[in-house]
């Protein structure tokens, strides 16, 4: 989408939870094969033990509004999204937020665009900002526990591993000033003709998790792969990210080759996707170093692309860009481009110390 206002992020926030299981460990439990650690290149994933996504989300949430002292009854809407269950069944967990936040004010809306959703939520902030004078700051939050027993992390899916997290970020009308970021594009390509990859071959269920009570992506996967092979997905792939880098720095008004592009932060999917996939389509696109940090947290569905922002607030200096890559099922791929301003905020100690409990 072309952005009519210039945006900016106050502050953002990537949120793990401290449990942790590593690849090695799963192995010796017998969920994976040791001859797919190097495929997959997860070292160790984060686990939430005993908090619901939601209540990571309101962490994350927390985080952001105390770092860009902004109060919660100054936000003009809330944009949550996630993947998987949030804790209870025909509930609202934006609303939740945005009670526990005591913004009793603002419009809590919920995207639930799988891996895509973080993005689909800033593009919803920003058209909420530009079409509404009275829209001065968005909330824009995720949250995921995939968790047992009808989700296995480490064999729900090929070729990736799940982590829990939540994510956060303030997104408004550029402030040179108060923002650690502008933010300079933001691009989404689907590619519809994908969706039975998620889908397979059974009839549509009446209710969640049917037939089997358990997550099994890996069913539909191996069908689609059955009937259509893999060549399909990869060109599609190949075509579509390409085309996500060059509009995302068509878009932001950054030359492929210039200085000022300081890195592409590759989604956090398995090493052997990213390898043989992502990184030599970027390559031939721009020659921008690409940074992959998924191997401490595994895969966290729409939390990938707001934690790699994140990720760019210690590795931008003010003035370099980076480019955010996302994929999620659908399919969807997508960028977001965000140019450093100002030199990170220290956090009150009386608030720093609230986000570690």
């Amino acid at each position: 989408m072309r952005l009519a206002t210039e945006l900016g992020i106050a502050a953002v926030e990537a949120y793990f939870p401290a449990g942790r299981e590593t690849a090695r460990q799963a192995v010796a439990d017998g969920r994976l094969d040791a001859g797919d650690i190097d495929d997959l290149g997860y070292e160790e994933v984060s686990v939430a033990t005993h908090e619901a996504a939601p209540e990571m989300a309101l962490r994350a949430a927390r985080t952001v509004l105390a770092d860009a002292g902004w109060p919660p009854a100054g936000l003009g809407l809330l944009v949550h999204s996630w993947m998987y269950h949030q804790g209870h069944d025909i509930w609202s967990a934006p609303h939740y937020l945005a009670a526990a936040l005591g913004a009793d004010q603002v419009q809590p809306i919920g995207v639930q665009q799988v891996c895509n959703g973080a993005v689909a939520a800033l593009e919803v902030a920003a058209t909420r900002i530009a079409a509404d004078p009275a829209v001065d700051r968005v909330l824009v939050t995720t949250a995921d526990r995939f968790a047992p027993p009808a989700f296995d992390r480490w064999t729900a899916d090929y070729a990736l591993v799940y982590g829990d997290s939540a994510t956060a970020a303030l997104v408004g009308p550029l402030d040179p000033e108060r923002d650690l970021f502008r933010l300079r594009a933001v691009v989404t390509h689907s590619a519809p003709e994908l969706e039975l990859m998620h889908r397979g071959e059974l009839p549509f269920g009446p209710a969640p998790l049917w037939p089997d009570q358990r997550v099994d992506v890996r069913r539909a996967k191996k069908s689609y792969l059955t009937r259509y092979g893999l060549d399909v997905f990869t060109k599609t792939t190949r075509e579509k990210v390409q085309a996500v880098v060059r509009d995302c720095l068509a878009d932001a008004g950054i030359a492929p080759d210039a200085d000022e592009l300081a890195c592409v932060v590759l989604p956090r999917l398995g090493g052997k996707t990213l390898r043989h996939a992502w990184v030599p389509a970027i390559a031939e696109v721009t020659a921008a170093p690409t940074v992959s940090t998924g191997h401490l947290t595994g895969h966290l569905g729409p939390g990938d692309a707001l934690a790699g922002v994140a990720d760019l607030v210690g590795r931008l200096s003010p003035g370099q860009s980076g480019l955010v890559l996302n994929a999620g099922a659908g399919f969807a791929y997508s960028g977001v481009v965000v140019t450093r301003l100002a030199a990170e905020r220290a956090r009150p100690a009386d608030e720093a110390k609230e986000d570690k409990r």
